[in-house]
This record gives C-alpha cells, structure tokens and sequence, in this order.
C-alpha cells in the first residue's frame, strides 16, 4: 500500500463507520417510535377496553340501519325504553361488556321515542345486533309499530336529526343509510314508516 492510499483507506472506514452508526441510529429510533406506539395503544385498550381497539380496527361503520320496535309505544302501562328494549334483549345472547363491566344487550345504537327523546342504546363503538350480516352499522330503533300507523312528526324529526348527526360524524352519505327491510327478509320498519320523506329530510340542507 502507497503512502498515498493511506488516507483514502483511513477516509473509507470512517465514513463506513459513519453510515454503521448512522443505520443503528435509524434502527434505535425505529424501536422507540414502536415502543412508545406499544404503549399507547395498551394504555387506549385499559382505559377504552376491547371495544375501543375493535372499534379502531374496524374503522367507521359502513352504514345505518333504520328500524322500528314492532310494539307499541307503552306496554301494559310502561312505556317502551331503551332499558325496556334492554331487558327485552337479555335473553338473546346479544350482550357486549364495555371497559366499565357494563354489559349491554339491547342490539341497537340509539332508540327514539314517541315524543322525540332520544336515548342511548349500547355504544358506538360496540358492534351492534340488529341486522343479520350488517351488524357493523349503526342501528337506530324508532319506537313504535309502523305497519298500521305512522310514526308521530316529533319522533320522525329526531331520527331525521339523529341521522344526519352520525352522517356527518363518519362521513356517511343517504344512500349509505338503510331500512331493516332493505338488508334482510323482514317488514321493518313497517310500510307506514315514511321513507321517501325520511330520505328527502337527509339530503336537505336544514
């Protein structure tokens, strides 16, 4: 070797040395950057439960499913809730539990009654149990049996307002909105349930 192809070998190795530690740097800050992910996402899972992660992992429901109770708006002096749609599911093998240990076995999202209130059923996050093969969309529940009657305009302009609001949250567009009877072999929800109306109402700008 010439005196001349000294600093030329010494100027190899070191810029070999270089991109060496330059690759374990990228390396290190790849594992760091997957720890901390680690560890986020297990502190999301302990706080938020199982659901939380399924829920991720789903992304945004694909839809939602318009149904009604099929009973009438009070039963033996009681009227129809969401607890009463509850205890109605209790039986069915539906139940979910959330981070808490609550456990919810009504199978729809949301539940409007008669008068216009609208009241929680089991999560958003949580999949649902209302629509055989579709139980990744969000169910809304209209109290009442709209195969005789129609839905009273107080109880028809909450569901219309409860579903633009969730449109609008997952981005959802009307045709991405359904009737039970539209997904599966049923009457629901009743040939009285004004859906040309209800669909107009979605794609208004009110």
């Amino acid at each position: 070797m010439t005196e001349r192809e000294v600093p030329q070998v010494q100027h190899s190795r070191r810029q070999g040395g270089a991109q060496a530690q330059a690759r374990s740097a990228r390396g290190g800050g790849a594992l760091l950057v997957a720890a901390v992910l680690l560890m986020v996402t297990g502190a999301l899972v302990y706080r938020g439960g199982p659901e939380w992660l399924a829920a991720w992992l789903r992304g945004k429901p694909p839809g939602i499913v318009i149904h009604h109770s099929a009973t009438p708006a009070v039963v033996r002096g009681q009227p129809v809730t969401a607890a009463v749609l509850d205890q109605a599911h209790a039986g069915r093998g539906w139940g979910r539990r959330d981070s808490s240990g609550r456990v919810y076995h009504i199978g729809y999202h949301y539940v409007v009654l008669a008068d216009g209130t609208v009241q929680a059923g089991r999560p958003e996050g949580m999949r649902g149990a209302h629509c055989d093969g579709h139980n990744d969309m969000l169910g809304i529940c209209l109290v009442g049996d709209f195969t005789a009657e129609r839905p009273p305009a107080a109880q028809l302009r909450a569901a219309e307002d409860l579903t633009r609001r969730l449109m609008a949250k997952y981005h959802l567009s009307p045709s991405q909105v359904h009737r039970h009877c539209d997904l599966d072999s049923t009457e629901c929800p009743g040939k009285k349930f004004p859906w040309q109306r209800f669909r107009e109402a979605l794609m208004s700008d009110r």
